[in-house]
């Protein structure tokens, strides 16, 4: 399978990014606001659908690919090798500068075949970790995870979101200090440009259906806000979906529960939170993300969403995140805020102070981008002769 990179500027080197979900967000800023490189994208499946004909099924698994061994194995990774190596030689014969690879996660299995031809031409194989860790037993967990894997992938250096992740990363031993930076995501820097609001003063439940522990509440918070929506029908309330495939499914749900519910799928959060009455969600990087905003911020602790503290982020045992979220204990009083937001708005906030508190969590340095961060990280790491030997 030959890849042929459209946009990619022949003037610039280049990094070359391996698609993935959330990390291509990240990539679609540094291709607007980059001016040191150009961000080169591999589309979405190309390293799946390339491999798939010859990768055996048990290799197929993230992290975990590590601890397969045998004959069939030995031959798929350097046939997985010979692909890569292939690959990257292609792209140099069309006149791309390389200076580069990077990847979202450092353990994806279908990213192997650049790690290994990464290392045998000496070119940088980076990450800028698309997941951030923040809650109290994340630690334990991913020491868990790890600990499982017989070795972890080799690469150059990472780039990090914030220091909770260095820190873990550094208290695992998983990577050595001086490989580890933080940047910030470039995906943040959206909310360093003004937006138009995308609608009219709305109140925006986050989905939190799948993977938090709270599928049942959610579903009855969907009613909840359903009746909400029939009785203040001047304000928009939506249901934001994580993504497109998700964002179906809710279609489904309102559609077969007759709820009235405007369903959304969008990643740029600034145009749908800058003037949002009320935002609602749960365990979500999303609510604060919403520090960067006006809104009131509402956080359910009712029911299956009534967690341990030390597992949730945002965690309402958290003193930072004092008057700045709510933490709700019933519906009633979520009934209550929603009611006063729609007669008043959403109080007046610290802007600043909330920017403060944001960037405990998330790197966001007002004086300099997460775009010019991470161009520092590959100005640091990258290979600047701008091509493999």
């Amino acid at each position: 399978m030959e890849l042929i990179l459209e946009g990619a500027d022949r003037n610039r080197p280049v990094v070359l990014c391996s698609y993935s979900l959330q990390f291509n967000r990240d990539i679609d800023v540094l291709q607007q606001h980059s001016t040191r490189y150009a961000w080169a994208a591999l589309p979405d499946t190309f390293l799946t659908e390339a491999q798939a004909a010859w990768m055996p099924a048990r290799l197929r698994d993230q992290g975990y690919y590590v601890n397969e061994s045998g004959a069939d194995v030995d031959a798929a990774w350097a046939k997985a090798k010979r692909f890569g190596l292939g690959l990257l030689a292609n792209l140099v014969r069309q006149g791309v500068k390389l200076t580069a690879v990077m990847a979202g996660n450092l353990d994806y299995w279908q990213d192997e075949c650049l790690r290994l031809a990464c290392r045998e031409v000496g070119l940088p194989f980076l990450v800028l970790m698309r997941e951030h860790n923040l809650t109290g037993i994340r630690l334990q967990t991913e020491g868990d995870y790890y600990a499982a894997l017989s070795r972890i992938p080799k690469i150059t250096a990472m780039a990090c979101a914030g220091e909770a992740t260095r820190e873990l990363f550094e208290r695992l031993n998983l990577l050595p200090a001086p490989q580890l930076r933080v940047t910030g995501w470039p995906r943040l820097d959206v909310w360093r440009h003004p937006v138009a609001p995308s609608h009219d003063r709305p109140i925006v439940l986050m989905s939190y259906l799948k993977g938090y522990g709270a599928d049942t509440h959610f579903l009855g918070m969907m009613h909840l806000f359903s009746d909400l929506a029939r009785q203040y029908p001047q304000v928009p309330f939506l249901l934001k979906a994580k993504h497109a495939q998700e964002e179906t499914q809710l279609r489904q749900i309102v559609a077969q529960r007759g709820l009235s519910l405007e369903v959304i799928d969008t990643m740029y959060l600034p145009s749908l939170l800058s003037n949002a009455r009320a935002v609602v969600g749960f365990h979500s990087a999303a609510m604060y993300e919403a520090l960067l905003s006006p809104t009131r911020i509402l956080i359910p602790r009712w029911g299956e969403t009534d967690q341990a503290p030390k597992g949730l982020a945002p965690s309402p045992a958290d003193p930072n995140l004092r008057g700045h979220m709510e933490f709700l204990p019933d519906e009633p009083s979520l009934r209550r805020a929603v009611a006063e937001c729609v007669v008043n708005g959403p109080p007046p906030v610290d802007m600043a102070a909330r920017a403060r508190v944001f960037n405990r969590y998330f790197a966001f340095d007002p004086n300099r981008t997460a775009v010019q961060r991470v161009e520092d990280f590959v100005d640091e790491f990258g290979r600047q002769d701008l091509q493999p030997a």
